[in-house]
């Protein structure tokens, strides 16, 4: 049976602790993909990018947090992934207001047509942005392959990015956004300081010297009054999210069994 859905690895979202040394800090991330004119399920203008950001502003206020002062990130946090040459876009427009923003790499796809170059991901990097890896090329159901290959998968895309940037990449993010014990792992064992998946809860836990934070999905055709609530926290729009993506992630798990006889058949060893 796979662990897809091993809920001994991920907490159910858990009410919002504000007093005492104990209480860890919350964090509400958004994830972006692309930043186009063309229509696609998760891509915005770049009209509706700024839209968004006003409203974020006003919803919150501050700006969104990247890794600095200490190990807990809090508040709310941009997140991109893939790799889209729309980023530039996207930077501009964080530039106005002197945010900055995580950015998840795809790092095979890095040069390719629609991507980012590699003096891209430096520039975007050079204006304070934090570049984490996405993996080496996407890989389906990557929560339901073996260790070895998820180790793998973080650690040469980690080590492609560190080349390309010339500096250390600490920050990563589940492809296909599902989340086991067995993914915060290997993300840990390949020198990972900060995982986001796309579990979309606002608490966070450690697995060895990694933290797993969840993120929530914004898809095309949602408001920015929409995306300003999800990141202020209203608790409607989370619990919302959070039901969907657990009826996603039962559906999945069905298929894992079918999934894995097959591979065993095309790949015996």
């Amino acid at each position: 049976m796979t662990d897809l859905g091993d809920r001994s690895a991920f907490p159910r979202p858990a009410p919002r602790r504000t007093a005492g040394p104990q209480a860890r800090k919350t964090l509400v991330s958004l994830i972006y993909h692309d930043i186009q004119a063309a229509r696609h399920r998760y891509s915005f203008t770049i009209e509706e990018f700024r839209e968004h950001l006003a409203a974020i502003k006003e919803a919150v206020g501050g700006a969104p947090a990247v890794p600095g002062g200490g190990p807990d990130l809090s508040g709310f946090a941009l997140t991109f992934d893939d790799g889209h040459v729309g980023w530039l876009q996207a930077a501009e427009a964080l530039q106005e207001l002197q945010w900055k923003a995580f950015f998840f790499v795809i790092t095979s796809a890095v040069g390719k047509a629609g991507a980012l170059s590699r003096s891209d991901v430096r520039r975007l990097a050079s204006m304070g942005h934090v570049f984490g890896t996405h993996t080496v090329d996407h890989p389906y159901l990557f929560s339901a392959r073996d260790y070895a290959f998820i180790l793998d998968q973080w650690s040469r895309s980690k080590a492609d990015l560190e080349d390309a940037l010339g500096r250390k990449v600490t920050s990563g993010a589940v492809p296909g956004g599902f989340y086991n014990s067995k993914v915060g792992r290997a993300a840990d064992a390949a020198g990972l300081k900060y995982l986001f998946t796309s579990e979309p809860v606002v608490t966070n836990w450690d697995v060895g010297g990694c933290r797993i934070y969840g993120r929530f999905s914004l898809t095309n055709g949602m408001s920015s009054r929409k995306v300003a609530r999800i990141a202020a926290g209203a608790r409607f729009e989370h619990a919302r999210q959070y039901l969907g993506w657990n009826l996603k992630k039962a559906a999945k798990s069905v298929m894992m069994g079918p999934y894995q006889a097959l591979r065993k058949r095309l790949y015996p060893s």
